[in-house]
């Protein structure tokens, strides 16, 4: 199994109003939707499936999401910035306001790995991690991942 050179998500969401984990899981079915073979309402379904079986984890402020299903062709990768931390209960208390998400096709396990591990690596940057806090537009988010930033070569 080779490792990700270079990690680019697909949908950069920037200062987005959730009004909780239902609605967050809503927006990532919207935008997984294009490269599904599902509408939008069974995807949001099988999300929310996985998220209410351990597809979720959070620390530090920062939630991943992760699914393998037949019902994407290719990985996907999301990531967003919530304006208002949200509560999902996380172990250490603090309100997630950071999300990434990668959903991959259920007979490529290997690069689903492959790209949970790259974004757990690159998230343990906590000047990342403010950097993207502090960003106000999706532009200023695709910036921070350009292969020349230093976490970037790091990860």
């Amino acid at each position: 199994m080779g490792t990700i050179k270079h990690l680019d998500f697909d949908y950069y969401l920037n200062c987005i109003k959730s009004e909780g984990k239902d609605h967050l899981l809503r927006i990532l079915a919207k935008e997984i939707m294009p490269h599904s073979s599902v509408s939008a309402a069974l995807m949001e379904d099988l999300i929310d499936k996985r998220a209410m079986n351990g597809g979720i984890s959070v620390e530090n402020g920062i939630t991943i999401f992760d699914m393998t299903t037949r019902f994407v062709e290719r990985t996907v990768t999301v990531i967003a910035t919530l304006e208002d931390g949200m509560d999902l209960q996380s172990s250490d208390n603090k309100p997630v306001d950071l999300f990434i998400g990668v959903l991959s096709p259920a007979n490529n396990v290997s690069a689903h790995l492959q790209h949970l591990s790259a974004v757990a690596r690159l998230f343990r940057s906590k000047e990342l991690c403010k950097a993207l806090r502090g960003t106000r537009s999706v532009d200023e988010m695709k910036v921070l991942f350009m292969p020349t930033q230093d976490w970037m070569v790091a990860a």
